[in-house]
């Protein structure tokens, strides 16, 4: 089980502003380029959503992408991350209430990257956090764990900050969590990482962003 897939909390805006607005700045900055959609569904067997329902359809437009999935339960996005030559899936879907629901999957080797400018584990943590601050999400979570294991759900940020105070969430292994100060302070996130050691050590920093950004990559 490698890392790669990330769930997010809940997020207050549509499909097409996620795409076109909240995630512009770091689309640019990362050059991330549209490739590819398809759709989302609906697992009979299972009984659950996740189920990837058409073959990938050629496309390098944000618009016309829309368009194509306009009647489609979920949206399965590439794109292709020029910065590191690597992809990326955006999953999204919304919920009955005007919310959307959003996974991000990475390909697992992203966690080994080495530049210049980055150590090995911080390209990923970087760039989770730059979505995550983009999106305005309250939490994030990946790691070798079936909580992750291509679980088409958002993430409960209540649940989070539990198994963060009972050290459970610490368990597990190659995990990248950020969850906003608003939800816990950085008092408690220190407290929780004492009482509860762990080797490797969990890596821990706040960000000038409002967000406590855990990591043991």
């Amino acid at each position: 089980m490698a890392i790669g897939w990330t769930r997010f909390s809940k997020l207050p805006h549509t499909i097409a502003q996620i795409c076109k607005e909240d995630m512009a700045e770091v689309f640019d900055r990362y050059s991330v380029k549209l490739t590819h959609v398809k759709e989302i569904g609906w697992d009979k067997e299972r009984g659950k959503f996740g189920e990837m329902v058409t073959d990938f359809i050629e496309c390098d437009d944000i618009d016309k992408a829309l368009q194509i999935g306009r009647d489609w339960k979920g949206i399965a996005l590439t794109y292709k991350v020029e910065a590191i030559w690597t992809e990326m899936v955006l999953n999204l879907w919304p919920d009955d209430r005007g919310r959307t629901n959003f996974c991000l999957d990475l390909e697992p080797d992203v966690v080994a990257f080495e530049s210049d400018d980055y150590e090995r584990g911080q390209w990923i943590v970087a760039f989770l956090l730059a979505v995550t601050v983009a999106l305005k999400a309250d939490c994030c979570g990946s790691g070798r764990s079936n909580d992750y294991n291509y679980v088409f759900e958002a993430l409960d940020c209540a649940r989070v900050v539990s198994r963060l105070k009972d050290g459970s969430l610490l368990d597990i292994v190659s995990q990248i969590h950020i969850i906003s100060t608003r939800l816990i302070s950085s008092t408690d996130v220190r407290a929780a990482i004492a009482e509860h050691p762990k080797d490797p050590p969990i890596q821990y920093r706040e960000s000038v962003g409002g967000y406590h950004v855990l990591f043991n990559v």
